[in-house]
């Protein structure tokens, strides 16, 4: 089973019978408006628009046949042609579906809480155990920041270009399925801010920032959204200066907060894009590293301090992962640090046994 078109512009919605091969409980997720159906009242003739919510409360029966000239779906006695179900963030009618709402609402649950992520995400979960919080809370090991480039999320479980090559393929069919689901409605939510048919406003952090957030920035790749609060970050551009700051368990302290509470609503109607703040995002002094860049300065850089210190595993796992984001000067993830570490350990095999140990060494005399 495929997941949604690759094509976003081009999808024209599921069939009943390909929607309900796709997701179980088709009438209860219909009910609560998290899929959307489309359809012709009456007859084949009548006009093909929204099915109201409230239609598929009482009792409701589905088709299991294609036939155009008969009703795909019969709600209390009114017949419906030619439905077509969509996922809420892939409807025509989105914008009007969902109003104004609050960022982190929309991404709970209509990117992970979409029927069909959640159901592979539980199938590929009962394969891969690791994913179950991705798929539960939308963080992997505590790592809770989504670029707003969706082409640089490389930790979902797919056989990405680093885990192939030096880690194996890590991901299965049913995790690859689940990624892909999940990946596409993300990619909608953001296609939808991108396209300026949502317009996201926050509670801007810098004094002279607009209320309203440039449909530019959800390109840019020093941008995250943090999926607990729904404040919008930037990447924290750290120079050439040593900075002192406290460590955190999830690396808040690479990102800055530029917004707070994002809500996004409709752009009004008009397919006139709202005249925007032309104020350009500050851009990072240095190039941005690419994931591969990235695993490749963290695994050296680990490499180098496993050579140096074989015997002595000077602090906890956590806090080299903190080294290794100020040394390449870039956030790196938390399932990529772990790779990395992987791959020293086994390319210094007389630190390994001393660096596989967990928790912070013991101090001198303790026992």
């Amino acid at each position: 089973m495929a997941a949604v078109s690759d094509n976003i512009p081009d999808f024209q919605g599921w069939s009943i019978l390909e929607v309900m091969r796709r997701v179980p409980h088709l009438r209860e997720h219909l009910s609560n408006g998290q899929l959307i159906a489309w359809g012709r009242s009456g007859s084949v003739d009548a006009p093909f628009v929204p099915i109201p919510i409230s239609k598929w409360v009482g009792k409701v029966t589905f088709s299991k046949l294609e036939a155009s000239n008969k009703p795909q779906a019969n709600c209390d006695g009114e017949p419906f042609f030619n439905v077509s179900v969509f996922p809420v963030l892939l409807a025509p009618n989105v914008v009007e579906h969902l109003g104004h709402v609050a960022l982190k609402t929309i991404f709970s649950r209509f990117v992970i809480g979409d029927p069909e992520v959640q159901y592979l995400g539980g199938v590929a979960s009962a394969k891969a155990p690791s994913f179950l919080s991705l798929y539960q809370e939308g963080h992997i090991a505590g790592y809770y920041y989504w670029p707003v480039r969706f082409e640089e999320l490389c930790w979902l479980g797919e056989p990405d270009e680093i885990a192939q090559k030096y880690m194996g393929d890590r991901s299965t069919p049913e995790t690859d399925l689940a990624q892909r689901a999940l990946r596409n409605r993300y990619e909608a939510m953001l296609n939808l801010l991108r396209t300026r048919r949502f317009v996201a406003e926050g509670d801007p952090v810098r004094p002279n920032d607009p209320q309203q957030i440039r449909s530019t920035i959800w390109e840019s790749p020093a941008y995250y959204f943090d999926r607990r609060t729904g404040d919008l970050l930037e990447e924290r551009n750290w120079g050439d200066e040593e900075v002192e700051t406290l460590r955190s368990d999830d690396g808040r302290e690479n990102y800055v907060v530029r917004w707070r509470a994002v809500l996004i609503g409709g752009n009004g109607g008009s397919d006139v894009p709202v005249r925007e703040n032309n104020a350009q995002p500050n851009a990072s002094k240095t190039r941005k590293l690419n994931p591969a860049e990235k695993f490749e300065c963290c695994f050296e850089f680990l490499k180098a301090t496993m050579k140096e210190s074989a015997e002595i595993k000077q602090k906890s796992k956590k806090l080299f992962w903190r080294d290794a984001c100020d040394h390449c000067k870039t956030n790196i993830s938390w399932p990529m640090f772990k790779d990395a570490w992987a791959r020293a350990k086994g390319v210094v095999p007389e630190a390994a046994a001393i660096w596989e140990k967990s928790g912070r060494p013991r101090k001198s005399g303790q026992k």
